[in-house]
């Protein structure tokens, strides 16, 4: 790393929050109101299991892991030599 790097890097690190990260690097204000473009602060943080879970309700939004989709079976070349080497013969 240049010192220039190294530098940029511990100034990052002792300063700046999350959401200003995602303003500097991804050109996200994640606390800009998307209905009225006001700024938001943070009022908690839920991080209980059984809080997530009340909230969510409340919010109407589901609760439960969703399921994980079907698997796609083997994959698909459009190559029919590619399928033979990957397959063997029994194609």
């Amino acid at each position: 790393m240049t010192p220039l790097r190294n530098a940029s890097v511990a100034a990052i690190g002792r300063s700046t929050n999350r959401a200003e990260l995602l303003r500097r690097t991804c050109a996200i204000d994640v606390l800009e109101c998307p209905a009225c473009k006001g700024r938001m602060k943070l009022v908690a943080m839920v991080t209980e299991s059984r809080n997530i879970v009340r909230f969510l309700s409340a919010l109407g939004e589901p609760t439960d892991v969703p399921a994980r989709s079907p698997n796609r079976g083997p994959p698909y070349w459009k190559s029919t030599v590619v399928r033979r080497e990957a397959l063997g013969d029994a194609v």
